[in-house]
């Protein structure tokens, strides 16, 4: 039976059997495609994190954003995108997914074709995640503080239901954006790209 320790969030639960967690990184990628729709990221000790699928209202805000940054990325060329269901393993050890992401061109072209087709061992350049109602605020940011670890350059945490947005230029150092009636900047990291947040108010 599968060992369950409930996390602060509602929507996802540790599975920390040990056969689980002696899992390769190969044998991790054939357990979550067996286990869909549920979505798998792993800790750095091998824990796995088990998340119930996006509701509705999630999948909207999540492909609203995507498509802005589509949008901007097909103007400049500037990397590549990957969406919600991609699995980044980082330096740390851990495989996460984040809800959109952004990696470098000259990075993502410099992998082989086998790392580009399992877990890519890289960090993306830019990560944002969409809080949902059942998320526990300290939780995500610890998530947000991991990234950074690992090399990410930015970093958004979106509150949608307290229009807020965290922004991440290092592991413990971050400004809040209060109110969706604003615009902010994907700086550096995405040149000339601007989201203007009064989208996300569905």
């Amino acid at each position: 039976m599968i060992t369950k320790t409930k996390s602060k969030s509602k929507s996802k639960i540790y599975l920390t059997l040990p056969s689980l967690l002696e899992m390769s990184d190969e044998e991790f990628e054939k357990f979550s495609m067996r286990a869909s729709p549920y979505q798998f990221e792993r800790e750095p000790d091998g824990t796995i994190v088990m998340m119930e699928p996006t509701v509705s209202y999630g999948g909207y805000l999540n492909s609203t954003l995507s498509g802005e940054l589509y949008n901007w990325n097909r103007r400049l060329k500037h990397g590549y995108l990957f969406d919600s269901s991609t699995g980044f393993k980082l330096a740390d050890g851990s495989i996460r997914s984040p809800d959109a992401s952004f990696v470098l061109k000259e990075k993502w072209e410099a992998l082989t074709e086998k790392e580009k087709k399992s877990y890519s061992p890289m960090y993306p350049d830019f990560v944002v995640e969409l809080m949902s109602p059942s998320n526990d605020l300290e939780e995500m940011q610890d998530k947000m503080q991991m990234y950074m670890s690992n090399g990410c350059r930015l970093a958004w945490l979106i509150d949608q239901e307290n229009e807020k947005v965290f922004v991440y230029h290092s592991p413990f150092s971050f400004d809040v954006i209060e109110g969706f009636n604003k615009i902010i900047s994907g700086e550096e990291v995405l040149p000339e790209f601007e989201l203007d947040l009064s989208i996300l108010r569905g």
